[in-house]
């Protein structure tokens, strides 16, 4: 889920507007870059995660796509991102532009904008762009933020690590009691069964999952197919959506980078 689709559901869920969605809502757990002019924070990818900020402490994992956001830029600053080595690549960078409440009328709230739209008087204007990275092989290297002259904004160090161990979480609450034990997940026709992956490297490091690079295959459709989105609206897109079908015996793998998570799986009548 987008951060502008979680801002969406946090503005219903707070009908009464006691805490709006606002690009910098002032609990700042993003990182720091090494000027101290932009931060830095992982995007977060399913309903509340990351809505503080995510540092980049965290490596990322090899194979996966993640969206790192950038907060601090000026408004009419045109940017542009790059990584020092190959073991990463910045795929794009996009601004999202909001106006912001800074009178407190509107309960904090914030609203996004185009461009070149005007906000209210008593709103104030901030852009958040969104750095979409590639983790192509393990290794640190710099993330490079520029101006329109090529000039360094900002700067700050990404890490990518390789993921050796996968557990996976049934549902999506993220707890370690519901660990599976993939060689004997059980369930009905017409059944739907979230697995959200938690990686790690080979020094038990917790890795950071993106928007893409999490691949789910299924071996036998008709015993077990792919969910749709509505399965889980509220979770994370690397998550697998498992939806019986019909009584029988397949494999549903998991695929980040080089590693490969085969899970056995029973639809019993």
């Amino acid at each position: 889920m987008s951060w502008l689709a979680r801002c969406s559901v946090l503005g219903a869920v707070l009908a009464l507007g006691a805490t709006g969605c606002s690009f910098d809502l002032g609990l700042d757990q993003s990182t720091h870059g090494e000027s101290d002019t932009l931060r830095f924070s992982y995007g977060g990818d399913e309903l509340f995660d990351c809505l503080f900020g995510c540092p980049l402490s965290q490596p990322m994992a090899e194979g996966m796509t993640v969206d790192v956001s950038i907060f601090g830029a000026p408004v009419d600053v045109k940017l542009s991102a790059h990584t020092k080595s190959g073991i990463a690549k910045v795929v794009s960078l996009e601004p999202t532009y909001s106006c912001d409440s800074v009178d407190g009328s509107s309960g904090g709230s914030s609203s996004t904008v185009a461009a070149d739209e005007p906000c209210p008087k008593n709103q104030k204007r901030s852009v958040m762009w969104v750095a979409k990275i590639a983790a192509m092989s393990p290794g640190s290297t710099g993330l490079e933020v520029l101006d329109a002259k090529g000039r360094i904004v900002d700067e700050t160090v990404i890490e990518i690590a390789r993921p050796t161990k996968a557990v996976l979480l049934r549902g999506t609450d993220g707890s370690a009691s519901n660990a599976i034990d993939v060689s004997n997940l059980t369930m009905n026709p017409g059944e739907v069964v979230i697995l959200r992956p938690s990686l790690s490297d080979a020094t038990g490091r917790d890795l950071k999952l993106g928007r893409e690079g999490a691949k789910w295959s299924f071996a036998d459709p008709a015993v077990v197919e792919q969910g749709t989105a509505l399965d889980n609206f509220l979770g994370a897109s690397f998550d697998g959506v498992l939806r019986g079908k019909s009584a029988g015996q397949t494999t549903v793998t998991l695929q980040v980078g080089p590693l490969q998570v085969p899970v056995a799986v029973t639809v019993t009548q």
